[in-house]
């Protein structure tokens, strides 16, 4: 029989026609591979117009018999979220950092931004703050940064408290706040093998010396939808030799590193600057977004955030003469 490849558009869309076929669907089910309601299926239907429907459940292959008992559960949405953290605890190595991912469990049907906020960070550390988890995604990067000045001690006298993190969206017009953990167990320990950095391009596009000013945090690039702009990944090299391989974790969806060739983000032995291409779709909307760098080797050595700003060309100037 003939296959489709289909694509979905909301409610009420003028579609054009194009001689394919097609479907309206009122309903989705949980039938993939995450199956969040277990062994059981869960389907959400969206009435297309006021009047009374009738609900059938049966077997799917057709059987039937007295042993054949469904229970049926129909209640309205009710569409809520959690945020789960993960990763970067323990040792952080003095002057550079350790990614971290805030995870959304979506319900009912949410699928809008999640605002991620990151308060009560002990002294001498920087933590990605806030951090969107976009509309229709799951996860959003941050890193755990020990500045220069952070203690070289054990958590209990580096005065490391707890980190809460709050989680926040809109939903049905009111703001939802949930609690999302907190970044415990964080300690300073040891100079870092290398100290990463990404940085805007110069006006002269030639490779710019390692530079880390904690105090002006966090630098900024502007980029145009449908545009390309060029940056560095500068490095500054303590015990780790030999080539080493790069990461640019949180951009906007449909921002990208373009012009990746074989090998990737990679700076060989002697290197420690190359330059890098980002690129952002036309669709790409207006956002500001904090990314960096990770090292893929020598214990993932991740740089400070740098805020990315997506602006259409009437607001790319407008930013830079606020800035």
């Amino acid at each position: 029989e003939p296959c489709y490849i289909v694509e979905p558009h909301p409610p009420g869309t003028k579609l054009v026609a194009n001689g394919l076929p097609v479907f309206t669907l009122h309903y989705e089910n949980d039938d993939d591979g995450s199956r969040n309601a277990g062994s059981d299926s869960r389907l959400l239907f969206t009435a297309p117009e006021d009047g009374d429907f009738i609900v059938r459940v049966r077997d799917s292959g057709g059987g039937a018999g007295e042993r054949f008992i469904f229970r049926l559960i129909v209640r309205e949405t009710q569409p809520d979220f959690a945020v789960k953290f993960s990763e970067a605890a323990g040792a952080v190595n003095v002057g550079s950092g350790a990614a971290f991912t805030l995870t959304a469990d979506r319900k009912d049907g949410f699928d809008g931004d999640i605002i991620c906020e990151i308060t009560g960070v002990a002294q001498g550390w920087h933590v990605t703050s806030p951090l969107v988890i976009q509309s229709g995604h799951l996860q959003a990067k941050g890193t755990v940064s020990a500045l220069p000045t952070a203690a070289q001690a054990t958590p209990k006298t580096a005065q490391w408290t707890p980190a809460k993190i709050s989680a926040t969206a809109e939903i049905g017009g009111k703001k939802i706040v949930h609690p999302a953990g907190e970044i415990a167990g964080v300690e300073a320990k040891g100079e870092a093998p290398v100290v990463v950095s990404l940085q805007p391009a110069g006006a002269d596009h030639q490779a710019p010396a390692f530079a880390r000013d904690d105090a002006a945090m966090p630098r900024e690039m502007t980029i145009v939808p449908g545009e390309t702009i060029s940056a560095w990944v500068v490095v500054k090299r303590g015990s780790a030799k030999g080539a080493l391989r790069f990461d640019v974790e949180n951009l906007p969806h449909g921002v990208v590193v373009d012009n990746l060739g074989l090998n990737g983000i990679t700076l060989l032995e002697g290197q420690d600057a190359g330059e890098i291409f980002i690129k952002a779709a036309a669709w790409v909307p207006d956002a500001n977004r904090l990314a960096f760098v990770v090292c893929r080797d020598v214990g993932k050595q991740a740089s400070l955030p740098v805020l990315l700003h997506v602006r259409r060309k009437g607001l790319a100037a407008e930013v830079d003469a606020t800035r």
